[in-house]
């Protein structure tokens, strides 16, 4: 492993810089943090270049985030950046994935700080470039390469490092193709939406030869995982369901992409479903802009959005004939919070609770899991709700397992 050349000592920061005699350290008689002593240290040095480092995604949680430094630059200035690094003193390491060029540094107290640069060929805002499978697959690539190549911090990526990460990665796409980062944002999301949509269809006319696939491999791609997901979950409305006047409500939402997804689609080819009312509900609902300026647009039925903390909310969720809930009760700190999410979740229920979750071994701490599950786990859940019929093994997928075993807990009364 790599060996600091920048120390620090305890409740001291220790500043580095070249002399003439070479390399001296510098005591400043002041107590500091180490973590943010790293990082105003690389700005300032940073700061003193002739271009554009982006090196400010503190995002959450900065004093327990892995990584406190994460930054970014134009793929043309990643060469310049490891060499004046390296004059300063820190200890570089390049990394060299399909999509990013980047660097790995150490620095203060040992402390790792990252870079990201994407290649020429990933930098767009076309579908094939700019979409949510993107973030997955910033992550995946920094994580296997720190397997490939024994960098403990990069191989245990944590979720708000790898946020920041994707974060730093947009700031490079808003400055070489020149807009600004929420547009940037709104394009990802309308990019996602439209590929969705022509994968639901896909999926509808048996097109496509996609099935649930295991997560997180090198083949994982997010769209094509989830579109699966949002097929499933439609086909089997559509069956267990009266076809009309019916309510859902989508619970931990995220940006919405499933209600929209049941908005952007007519009536005739949504098995004939007649959703009359859609509630969309998270802590933040983060893709609420950008969702009703689409359903505006194009004219779509509204969605309703309602901020609802699942640890000490749901009282407040309405009765609907539907509730869905898509990867979000690994999320939740453990199993007995979880749980308990499902049960209020299902006396919401009027008539179908559809919940899909992944099948990990481990909680996988790159995505914020903190629950794991396999199917005996959800067959043991689903056999807790009261007057609950379990369905999730009636359902075979194309690669002749149940929807069970691929992560869906599916009951109904």
């Amino acid at each position: 492993m790599l060996k600091s050349m920048i120390i620090g000592v305890k409740n001291k920061a220790i500043w580095p810089f070249k002399s003439a005699s070479g390399f001296v350290m510098k005591k400043i008689g002041i107590d500091m943090n180490p973590r943010i002593f790293f990082r105003d240290s690389i700005r300032k040095n940073l700061a003193k270049l002739p271009y554009k480092v982006y090196n400010d995604f503190d995002w959450c949680n900065f004093d327990n985030r892995q990584f406190p430094v994460i930054g970014s630059t134009n793929i043309n200035n990643i060469g310049y950046l490891h060499n004046y690094l390296m004059k300063k003193g820190y200890q570089v390491l390049p990394i060299d994935t399909k999509h990013f060029n980047g660097l790995y540094i150490k620095g203060i107290d040992n402390l790792p700080g990252i870079f990201l640069s994407p290649r020429k060929s990933f930098i767009g805002i076309n579908e094939d470039r700019l979409n949510q499978s993107r973030d997955a697959s910033t992550l995946y690539e920094f994580q296997s390469y720190g397997k490939k190549n024994d960098i403990d911090d990069l191989a245990l990526l944590d979720f708000s490092s790898g946020v920041s990460l994707c974060f730093a990665d947009y700031h490079v796409l808003s400055e070489v193709l020149d807009i600004p980062v929420r547009r940037i944002e709104y394009i990802k999301f309308q990019n996602s939406q439209k590929l969705y949509v022509k994968n639901f269809n896909e999926h509808r006319k048996q097109k496509s030869t996609y099935y649930l696939k295991e997560l997180y491999n090198e083949y994982y791609d997010h769209i094509e995982y989830f579109s699966r997901v949002y097929y499933w979950e439609i086909k089997i409305m559509s069956e267990i369901l009266n076809k009309s006047n019916i309510s859902v409500h989508d619970v931990g939402t995220n940006v919405a992409q499933f209600p929209l997804l049941l908005r952007s689609i007519p009536r005739s080819s949504l098995f004939n479903l007649d959703i009359t009312r859609i509630i969309a509900s998270d802590n933040g609902c983060e893709g609420k802009q950008f969702v009703n300026r689409i359903i505006k647009r194009n004219g779509y039925k509204a969605i309703d959005f309602m901020k609802i903390d699942l640890t000490n909310q749901i009282h407040i969720a309405p009765r609907t004939d539907v509730v869905i809930i898509n990867d979000v009760l690994e999320h939740l700190p453990d199993d007995e919070i979880a749980i308990n999410v499902i049960k209020q979740l299902w006396e919401k229920t009027k008539k179908l609770l559809i919940a899909h979750v992944p099948m990990e071994t481990q909680p996988n701490k790159v995505w914020d899991h903190h629950v794991a599950f396999d199917s005996d786990k959800i067959r043991d859940w689903s056999g807790e709700l009261p007057k609950a019929r379990i369905v999730s093994d009636d359902y075979i997928e194309d690669d002749g397992k149940s929807l069970t075993e691929h992560g869906f807990i599916i009951v109904t009364r």
